[in-house]
């Protein structure tokens, strides 16, 4: 681990596991996930930077929402002390692209089998939590992201990874892994099982928020 001349962090996945990475990036300066998202953004780092800590009254001036990995449940606690948060929320979601990875995609789906679990409902989609294994389990893998005119493997972290069991006529299939369905899209809303960005992954971001096609 390093950190480049303007303070970049960078991690050599050669000495770090999965889950070492995870445990890094938990812990990691919120500058160094506004780099990130510079990838894939035009706007400027302080622009960014004042969005990183959202309330309900905020909702209205941004462009996009990530719904980011975590604990579903503790995440529907905090949400369901907050009514107006989850409304607005919900109307964002009408005009404007909303990412869920891992524990974003569990919540943005229409069930869970979780009764701890809110869901939006954003994805007409049947999830599983924490279905490929605990956190020991963690690995890296290659996913297939396809649709009619990308065609490209990307490479992705899975940590306690929810999965996909069901999926309604109205959703498109983004990504794939061993034939089964991590990434998946429908109007507006992506939803991804895995985590691309912890391996500096920007497809799914740019195919949201940038309406790469």
């Amino acid at each position: 681990m390093g950190k480049t001349a303007d303070g970049a962090v960078w991690l050599d996945r050669k000495f770090l596991s999965p889950y070492d990475y995870w445990q890094f990036w938990r812990n990691t300066d919120d500058r160094d996930v506004i780099r990130f998202l510079k990838f894939f953004t035009t706007e400027k780092v302080d622009v960014i930077d004042s969005f990183k800590d959202k309330n309900v009254n905020d909702l209205n001036s941004i462009d996009g929402l990530i719904i980011p990995g975590g604990e579903s449940t503790t995440m529907t606690n905090l949400l369901r002390r907050n009514q107006s948060l989850i409304d607005g929320i919900i109307n964002l979601s009408k005009h404007k692209p909303i990412l869920g990875s891992c524990a974003g995609l569990i919540l943005m789906s229409k069930e869970s089998n979780d009764s701890r679990v809110h869901n939006f409902g954003f994805l007409d989609i049947i999830t599983s939590r924490n279905a490929y294994g605990r956190q020991v389990h963690s690995f890296e893998a290659s996913i297939k992201v396809k649709n009619d005119t990308i065609s490209s493997d990307i490479q992705v972290l899975f940590i306690r990874a929810p999965k996909v069991d069901e999926v309604n006529r109205s959703v498109d299939i983004l990504a794939t892994f061993k034939q089964e369905i991590v990434a998946v899209r429908q109007g507006k809303h992506i939803g991804i099982s895995c985590h691309p960005e912890l391996l500096d992954e920007t497809l799914i971001h740019e195919i949201c928020f940038k309406g790469k096609e």
